[in-house]
């Protein structure tokens, strides 16, 4: 027969129970303050930054995906992207999450799109792909991270048409042109 615990004895193991269920508390709450902090990290940044699973599904989307994409997190979460940004059935020939789910590598990729739902003409993204892998080496999830390039890439395109004016103007004319500079 088992001997029963003395007075002291369960006290003892109350107080042990008690300063377990302290740190486990403080545990938890330090881990939802470092949550809330790494949550208002990816809010602040311009770039769009999804959690996908390994069918391209978005599991999770920063504040950037509704600003930039005017979409609702709602229209993107358990959607793939090429379905809810492009109303596609498969994903860009281009898409770097594919190819890194291909090669367990981070991927990117200058994709012009005209065909996102909301943008009206074309745009330009630079989007990446990063694995997330398990100790097994086993891609779980990727991070997609893409960033409107739109601006940028009209500038370089107003840009080379500029110089190639110039360049055109002058080896058809017949003064001489030059630049002095200070």
């Amino acid at each position: 027969m088992a001997k029963k615990p003395t007075y002291d004895e369960l006290e003892q193991r109350v107080r042990k129970l008690e300063k377990e269920a302290f740190e486990r508390k403080r545990t938890e709450e330090a881990l939802r303050e470092s949550e809330a902090q790494k949550r208002a990290i990816l809010d602040a940044t311009i770039d769009t930054i999804r959690l996908v699973d390994k069918d391209i599904k978005v599991i999770w989307a920063n504040k950037a995906n509704t600003i930039e994409l005017e979409r609702g997190l709602e229209q993107l979460v358990g959607n793939t992207c090429y379905e809810a940004l492009l109303g596609r059935d498969t994903p860009c020939p281009e898409c770097p999450t594919k190819k890194a789910l291909e090669s367990g590598r981070i991927e990117h990729a200058v994709i012009p799109q005209t065909d996102i739902k909301g943008f009206k003409g074309r745009s330009f993204w630079e989007d990446y792909a990063v694995p997330i892998k398990n100790k097994s080496g086993d891609i779980v999830n990727l991070i997609q991270i893409a960033r409107n390039i739109t601006g940028r890439k009209l500038a370089e395109e107003a840009l080379r048409e500029s110089e190639e004016k110039f360049r055109l103007i002058s080896e058809q004319s017949l003064l001489a042109i030059g630049i002095i500079q200070d």
